[in-house]
């Protein structure tokens, strides 16, 4: 291991020593699932690892918090895609909208625009 190689090293362990536990923390907020805070942390060092020393070093903490705050951000989306029970809030809603005996097409028609709307507001950020 050359100078170079070992400087860099170093230096992603002392980031590491200094910032995990309160990244962890802080994506756990985020993400309210310390084992997705724990993915979201690791791969922000993973991507700290393949980063310009030079360029990150001078802001390396608001740097590390930026990027878990946007995997997290990405982690909650994800699971929003994924989540069935939106399925199960358009369905209740298309219920309630259209009511038992309405019309299929327009049941149909009602169930699309609320899984719009539903896609439209997972893409939103989680502030909104």
């Amino acid at each position: 291991m050359d100078e170079t190689t070992n400087g860099r090293a170093t230096w992603v362990m002392t980031a590491l020593d200094e910032f995990e536990k309160p990244l962890v923390a802080y994506a756990a907020r985020l993400t309210r699932d310390v084992h997705a805070a724990r993915d979201v942390v690791q791969e922000a060092f993973l991507r700290l690892c393949a980063e310009d020393r030079h360029r990150v070093e001078p802001h390396v903490k608001a740097w590390l918090y930026t990027v878990c705050r946007r995997l997290a951000i990405d982690e909650l989306r994800k699971e929003r895609r994924m989540d069935p029970a939106g399925e199960a809030v358009v369905e209740a809603a298309v219920e309630k909208r259209a009511g038992s005996g309405a019309d299929p097409a327009r049941a149909a028609e009602t169930r699309d625009e609320l899984s719009h709307v539903l896609r439209l507001m997972a893409d939103l950020p989680e502030n909104q």
